[in-house]
């Protein structure tokens, strides 16, 4: 039986529905990209004070997966590879941004970075989705 894809708004990073989740929400910022503002609470950190690295993975996973959605695609990840760069500490605000890079067949090729108010790409990824119908 073929994968379906359905939203019943408890998606831990979006959904609305969802009573621990991030509830991120994305706003669309040209073709097969988007954007979001994140401030992660005390709940999220790893370290005193500073995020956990699986929430962080969290957001750059969601942002590359609401680019593909822009495309009017369904897909899930397949591979993902994180680079921590600078700690986010709690209570602050990051922008997580993300963007398709290349369809290839059934595969698509995204990209995330998750940006510190100075400027500081906190970390970034690159992963690999497989479209679902």
């Amino acid at each position: 039986m073929p994968l379906q894809l359905r939203d019943n708004g408890r998606c831990f990073a979006c959904g609305a529905q969802n009573p621990i989740g991030l509830k991120l929400e994305f706003e669309e910022q040209g073709p097969g990209r988007v954007a979001c503002r994140f401030t992660p609470q005390a709940d999220h950190q790893g370290y005193a004070g500073i995020t956990h690295g699986g929430i962080i993975s969290t957001v750059l996973d969601e942002a590359m997966a609401r680019a593909i959605i822009t495309q009017g695609i369904g897909a899930v990840t397949a591979s993902m590879e994180v680079r921590f760069k600078a700690p986010v500490p709690t209570g602050g605000t990051a922008t997580a941004e993300g963007w398709v890079r290349e369809v290839r067949g059934r595969l698509i090729y995204a990209e995330a970075r998750l940006v510190l108010p100075d400027g500081t790409v906190a970390a970034d990824a690159i992963a690999k989705f497989i479209m679902v119908s």
